[in-house]
């Protein structure tokens, strides 16, 4: 979807009363960068901004500390899982410490291969930027 098309469609879901409003957007950097500033200069149907945007990749990066980060990259090839397990635990962590308590983020993925932790969004508040 065009990123106009996802915000409208993030700006009438948020009509709806209760329930959570927690929503996610794919795509490149490029893409997610112009997705968070056209966010920024939309308003919700009652004329309030949006929330800011939560980026989930540099949240994860910043959840590793830099030595830390070193060795993983270091060492991924020959120990993919042990990688892929801290990095797992990163993205723990990022989701308690950034996720509890907004009323209405908008978080953001690098397009590619992602999983997410089941139920943390309904698959019809993802998206995916095409354009």
């Amino acid at each position: 979807m065009k990123s106009t098309e996802i915000i409208e469609a993030i700006r009438q879901k948020l009509t709806v009363p209760g329930g959570r409003h927690l929503y996610g957007v794919l795509g490149t950097y490029t893409q997610l960068d112009g997705f968070a500033r056209k966010l920024h200069q939309a308003k919700t149907t009652e004329g309030d901004p949006f929330p800011k945007p939560v980026n989930v990749n540099r949240g994860i990066l910043d959840a590793i500390p830099e030595g830390e980060f070193k060795q993983l990259a270091e060492n991924e090839a020959k120990r993919p899982e042990p990688t892929a397990a801290h990095v797992a635990r990163a993205f723990e962590r990022f989701l308690r410490a950034h996720l509890t308590g907004l009323p209405a983020p908008v978080t953001a993925w690098q397009a590619g291969d992602y999983t997410l932790p089941t139920n943390l969004i309904a698959e019809n508040h993802l998206w995916e930027i095409r354009e």
